[in-house]
């Protein structure tokens, strides 16, 4: 006895499926030039300053106090922790703790006894390494993973460093 439930025909119509992803793709692609068309247009003017601003009064000492500054210029703050930060010394920590592999961030070891400044002179070191193309930063969660760019792969994303790699 035959099954009044067996369906023998072919679901899916690779024709209809195909045309439908490539209106939807259009569709997507206009959506997304109108948005950079508006946003391009929404861009404000460049503001020109005739005159020095005015603060208001106190600013600076409020936020002194909100930051914890005892009172010293930016430049005075820079120059009292200046003498203890070397990024070539950091560069080459950060090198030899990836030996051409990854790691995450907070695995790189500390240099300086002062564990936040440290992780601030790391992060700072690792920023100018990416724009090197020496190295890789990736986000996973709240983790960062810092990955060596070996050549081929500086060559392939045009990182600074893929013209020796090609000559």
């Amino acid at each position: 006895m035959a099954s009044r439930f067996l369906f023998d025909e072919r679901v899916f119509d690779a024709v209809y499926f195909r045309e439908m992803m490539r209106e939807s793709r259009e569709q997507a692609r206009k959506r997304r030039e109108e948005v950079r068309l508006f946003l391009a247009c929404s861009r404000s003017a460049e503001l020109c300053l005739l005159e020095k601003p005015v603060l208001s009064p106190g600013l600076v000492q409020d936020l002194d106090a909100f930051i914890g500054n005892q009172g010293l210029s930016p430049y005075e703050v820079f120059s009292e922790v200046k003498g203890s930060f070397s990024m070539e010394k950091y560069r080459e920590h950060i090198l030899c703790t990836l030996g051409g592999g990854s790691a995450l961030f907070s695995e790189i070891e500390a240099l300086e006894e002062d564990y936040r400044l440290d992780r601030v002179w790391r992060f700072i070191t690792l920023v100018f390494m990416r724009h090197e193309g020496e190295v890789e930063l990736s986000q996973y969660g709240d983790q960062l993973v810092v990955r060596v760019c070996h050549e081929a792969h500086g060559e392939r994303q045009g990182l600074p460093g893929a013209a020796q790699v090609a000559s």
